[in-house]
């Protein structure tokens, strides 16, 4: 059961984006996905609501004296320097003796999180967190020990992109590589799934882990979207080693997701051979646009040529340290 006071403030914390953002045309898909990772949060993280006279926000902790928290759910009534709820923010920090200040993550990396740095104006597309670029600079000027950086592009030719990672297909292929698509996932594959994941994400910034039951039931609820794309495992020599996830932002326009591998797997090129064969999928299903969401900046997938990429968002994320 979630606080009362804690019910206020996610009612309230909802209200205020849903008038910020009241056009944009994925708002209840982002919704949905703020209600599960809240109900996650309390539920799996010690809490703490903060509240000052501009604006709120919560922290949240692992476990109980932990040197380490993360912040999320913020409500910025202004962007002054002189924040009030920024000190109230670090006061409880040292209060709990936390030394490091993770944000925003809304619990786990299994949510949507990060702060919009810069953006042609786009409409936010599904798998995003909705924010505005004064969170970005308000964030600069409170001074982080490190900003972590994230874009996201698209494309609408996919030839340039097939013919570099198509070698790679071919080699790995020859090898014992299979791709298997999926419409929907049973228990058992989830089962797997939910093992290589912690394998892969587990060292991940601001990754907390999800119980076998959260996972499964996530599974559960995608199943019901049936898309074209849905998602892709990978195997060498019949054994699992990966997988694809996409997210259809609409009929026309397929997001690129995820891709994991176990990291005895990587660089091998394995994630390039995928790249040729999510495409060659991605024109079979007469998807026009493809996105590549909130690729970290240092991605090693970027070394990849992508002259015909169009970047249209900036992200991050930061860590302080409190003295």
């Amino acid at each position: 059961m979630i606080p009362n006071r804690l019910e206020k403030f996610f009612s309230s914390y909802k209200e205020n984006l849903c008038l910020s953002h009241n056009k944009e045309p994925h708002l209840e898909f982002f919704l949905e996905d703020l209600e599960s990772s809240f109900k996650w949060t309390n539920s799996n993280m010690l809490v703490k609501l903060i509240e000052g006279k501009d604006g709120s926000a919560i922290l949240m902790s692992p476990k109980k004296k932990s040197s380490e928290a993360y912040f999320g759910y913020t409500t910025f009534n202004n962007y002054k320097n002189d924040s009030n709820l920024w000190k109230e923010i670090i006061q409880t920090c040292k209060k709990m003796k936390i030394k490091r200040l993770r944000g925003p993550v809304h619990g786990t990396t299994f949510f949507p999180y990060r702060f919009i740095s810069k953006s042609d104006g786009s409409s936010f597309f599904k798998g995003e967190f909705f924010s505005n670029k004064e969170d970005h600079q308000f964030m600069k000027v409170h001074c982080p020990k490190n900003i972590i950086t994230y874009s996201s592009g698209y494309r609408t030719n996919f030839n340039n992109i097939m013919k570099i990672s198509k070698p790679y297909f071919d080699k790995h292929k020859n090898m014992g590589l299979v791709i298997k698509h999926w419409k929907s996932i049973d228990r058992n594959l989830s089962i797997e799934l939910f093992r290589i994941i912690e394998i892969i994400f587990a060292k991940n910034w601001g990754y907390n882990k999800i119980s076998k039951e959260y996972f499964l039931n996530l599974f559960s609820f995608k199943n019901n979207m049936n898309p074209k794309m849905f998602f892709d495992t990978i195997h060498l020599n019949q054994k699992l080693i990966g997988f694809c996830n996409y997210i259809e932002n609409d009929v026309n326009t397929l997001i690129f997701k995820t891709i994991g591998i176990l990291p005895e797997y990587q660089k091998m090129g394995i994630a390039n051979a995928i790249v040729y064969q999510m495409h060659a999928d991605a024109i079979d299903s007469k998807y026009t646009k493809i996105i590549y969401a909130l690729v970290k900046d240092d991605n090693r997938v970027k070394n990849m040529p992508n002259p015909d990429v169009t970047l249209f968002r900036s992200y991050a994320s930061y860590e302080f340290d409190i003295c």
